[in-house]
């Protein structure tokens, strides 16, 4: 496969030992794989057993993958015992938005475009209603 088709992949995975990484690395390189950057393995308790451990290494590989082998370094890591569980993302370069990702603008207390004031329907744009508002509804239902 050519290097222009490989994409930048962070795998992160779970290992019962600290040869999991070298597993991982071994399936990664075995379906075309480049290791960029490997972290070292980190012993940490489990908040609940997997596969009946209760501590485990975690580690994270930065590394290029063809995006149709993806699907084969993950099922070939499930199927490795020594393997808890393995996670493999895209990552996103600090300042880089995703495609698709949309994120609402919290307000400042000097961001003079939400007003806090409420509106002639009695509700402020923030979805907050008055008291008055409220009333009168409750009125119109109760007769």
């Amino acid at each position: 496969m050519d290097d222009s088709a490989k994409k930048l992949y962070d795998v992160s995975f779970l290992a019962s030992s600290e040869s999991g990484a070298a597993l991982v690395v071994g399936h990664l390189t075995r379906f075309g794989g480049e290791i960029v950057e490997e972290g070292s393995p980190k012993r940490l308790n489990l908040a609940y057993p997997i596969k009946r451990e209760k501590s485990a290494f975690f580690s994270s590989i930065k590394c290029r993958l063809g995006a149709d082998s993806v699907v084969s370094v993950r099922d070939a890591a499930k199927l490795d015992n020594d393997i808890l569980r393995i996670f493999i993302t895209e990552p996103n370069i600090v300042g880089e938005k995703s495609k698709g990702q949309s994120f609402r603008r919290v307000s400042d207390k000097s961001d003079s475009s939400v007003a806090q004031a409420p509106s002639k329907s009695g509700t402020r744009d923030d979805g907050i209603v008055s008291n008055e508002l409220l009333e009168e509804k409750l009125e119109e239902i109760l007769q």
